[in-house]
């Protein structure tokens, strides 16, 4: 199969499994303790004696937060040597991120809180909270670019500087480093023989962001509707920016930062 038959990720909120999915989330991520052992665990590997005295809670209660960590993905385990006693060292389970698991998270949520949901409203609130709040633990304080679909679906994109330049990859592969100022589509994205580069722009006007079409051929949508070329249009939390339209076309989700910080308990049902 050929990188251009490479399907696209397709998530719908109305899917039983997929809102099963997010509220397996918001059962487990809404709980403040296991977000502070995520937030422990990025810094480096620790043992569940090592995590119960960070968090200040008993040896059993982090064993179960971190069994619910590993039964949603985003936790993994591996053999290692504990701390050196009179007896010498023994064996420990030492527990770190799976890596990308916290960004595909960030991803679903993100996917979840763009869709109506009727009857929902405190669920969707709750999905916007714990999507800020995870966001907040990956780069605190900036804005983030979710890729949706294609080859690198979930990858997550700060805005460091003031301005991020979309377009298309010349070298035919994803061209993205932190505080390069370019976000590139590679061919594997059908779109991206509509997408010129650069093909416009994300900016930072202090708070707010904007996005521009630099007289692209294949235009840029803002939640399925055609911005004017040359003009800057205020974009915000849960927007869709589309690079040109169709299968497998390039698309970002505008993710905000947590402008007010969230009580921990505002996260539980």
């Amino acid at each position: 199969m050929s990188s251009d038959d490479v399907p696209s990720t397709v998530l719908d909120a109305s899917d039983a499994a997929f809102v099963h999915e997010v509220t397996v989330y918001l059962e487990v991520l809404g709980n403040p303790t296991r977000l502070k052992v995520l937030s422990l665990l990025a810094q480096r590997p620790m043992d569940t004696h090592t995590i119960a005295a960070a968090v200040a809670t008993s040896y059993e209660n982090t064993k179960q937060h971190l069994e619910k960590l590993m039964r949603i993905g985003v936790v993994t385990r591996r053999a290692g040597i504990g701390r050196e006693t009179t007896t010498g060292a023994h064996p420990v389970w030492e527990y770190l991120p799976v890596p990308g698991a916290m960004e595909r998270i960030l991803r679903d949520l993100a996917v979840f809180g763009t869709e109506a949901h009727e009857g929902k409203a405190e669920t969707t609130a709750r999905v916007a909270a714990l999507r800020s709040k995870i966001a907040g633990e990956i780069n605190p304080g900036l804005p983030l670019l979710v890729v949706i679909g294609g080859e690198s679906d979930g990858l997550i994109v700060p805005l460091q500087g003031e301005t991020l330049m979309l377009g298309r990859a010349d070298q035919g592969r994803f061209s993205w480093e932190a505080g390069s100022g370019t976000l590139a589509f590679p061919p594997s994205y059908r779109a991206v023989t509509r997408i010129t580069g650069p093909h416009g722009w994300i900016r930072r006007r202090g708070s707010a962001l904007t996005v521009e079409d630099s007289m692209s051929t294949g235009g840029i949508f803002l939640n399925g509707k055609r911005i004017p070329a040359g003009v800057e249009i205020p974009v915000h939390d849960g927007d869709l920016v589309a690079l040109s339209l169709g299968a497998m076309g390039a698309l970002v989700l505008v993710v905000e930062p947590l402008k007010t910080p969230i009580p921990d308990g505002d996260l539980q049902p």
